[in-house]
């Protein structure tokens, strides 16, 4: 069962996560809807398996390309080495991350919040989201760095919580999952994390010091993961690899045009409410008088969430070209938000409970394999 049987009609993680895995593998682990910047890592993990270096990423030509971290080569190749290099072994630890990710968004509100309405809530507005059911089915980053931000969430959410009384746990968290979101994408994880300590040092609610932040082992640790792949690359190249991986990052992807600058921040804010749907529509009806409430409650997390909803904003509008993708590192916090402003305001009793809830994220699901299903119906993208 999806749901429990009492009145809370509350959700169990574990089954939900269970479920998506089940509703979404049909189409994510076969290539029903292929994806063309897949073949960067498929390619570079094949070579990997055949000349034995797990460090250097080619081109299935033989160049070598280093645009992006390791983690997501990794994550490929982890595939090929127990599945045999096929299209399950492709994108079944992508599937798994992004099952994974709507468990960790029940944990980050659960853990801000102590309610289970609230986090199963949560789960499930995450768990229905196309963009993540999409990028589940694709061997490219964003899935697992929507799922590292995630870790890293959790742990924010813990220090925003508790202040100075937060337990360590939360300072490994925050600071592992930042630095495993680095070797996944780069930069884009330190702009994050750099305004959620922000938050955390000069919020007026519940400051945490930065004698508090100053974890020894955790920094050491989180340091070595996050920057060991570019030494190592450094050490057998020399510098001259980092040109590559700067001219992605901010180089071909940042815009310098104004025009295009709004134009895209544009689209960005409206995927982004688009992504919600249909929950950012049924909030209006008592939204200011439940943010009003919310702000009581817990204005750090409101900061929070608001500072990292504006800079995927403006991280997506100053791209040369926008993809709803970028969004996604955000989505389970701004789930959580959305889940709490729905239970305060009175949402599910609205919805008759979550049943309507549930409703929804199977039809989604329906929608997505059908079409998939559909797409395959055609001439099959070859594997290789």
């Amino acid at each position: 069962m999806l749901l429990s049987q009492t009145s809370e009609l509350k959700i169990n993680p574990w089954i939900l996560m269970a479920a998506y895995c089940v509703l979404v593998g049909p189409f994510a682990l076969d290539f029903h809807m292929h994806y063309p910047d897949e073949i960067y890592y498929r390619d570079a993990a094949v070579k990997m398996l055949q000349n034995g270096d797990y460090l250097t990423t080619y081109l299935g030509s033989g160049e070598l390309r280093f645009k992006k971290p390791i983690l997501t080569y990794w994550a490929v190749l982890a595939g090929f080495k127990l599945f045999g290099v096929n299209e399950f072994g492709s994108r079944i630890f992508f599937l798994l991350a992004g099952a994974v990710t709507v468990g960790l968004t029940f944990l980050l509100a659960k853990t801000l919040f102590r309610n289970t309405k609230i986090a199963g809530f949560s789960a499930l507005i995450m768990a229905a989201n196309p963009v993540l059911i999409l990028s589940s089915g694709r061997s490219i980053p964003d899935v697992l760095l929507v799922l590292t931000m995630t870790v890293s969430a959790v742990g924010f959410s813990g220090l925003l919580l508790d202040g100075e009384k937060a337990h360590q746990k939360y300072l490994w968290m925050m600071y592992l999952g930042l630095a495993l979101a680095f070797e996944v994408k780069g930069l884009p994880a330190v702009a994050l994390g750099g305004l959620g300590i922000g938050v955390l040092l000069f919020n007026p609610w519940k400051r945490v010091s930065w004698k508090k932040l100053l974890h020894i082992p955790a920094l050491a640790v989180s340091l070595v993961i996050a920057l060991f792949w570019f030494v190592a690359m450094w050490k057998i190249h020399g510098p001259t690899y980092l040109d590559s991986f700067l001219e992605d990052q901010v180089g071909i992807r940042v815009a310098s045009r104004i025009l295009l600058i709004f134009q895209n921040g544009f689209l960005a804010a409206a995927m982004l409410a688009v992504m919600f749907l249909p929950w950012s529509a049924l909030l209006f009806p008592n939204f200011k008088k439940t943010v009003q409430q919310l702000w009581k409650e817990n204005p750090q997390f409101i900061v929070f969430a608001l500072l990292w909803g504006l800079a995927i904003l403006g991280m997506g509008a100053l791209t040369s070209k926008f993809y709803e993708r970028y969004l996604l590192p955000v989505a389970p916090v701004l789930a959580v938000w959305i889940a709490w402003l729905g239970v305060r305001g009175g949402l599910l009793e609205r919805m008759r409970g979550l049943k309507i809830s549930t409703a929804i994220f199977l039809l989604v699901i329906v929608v997505l394999v059908s079409f998939s299903i559909w797409i395959n119906s055609g001439k099959k993208e070859p594997f290789g």
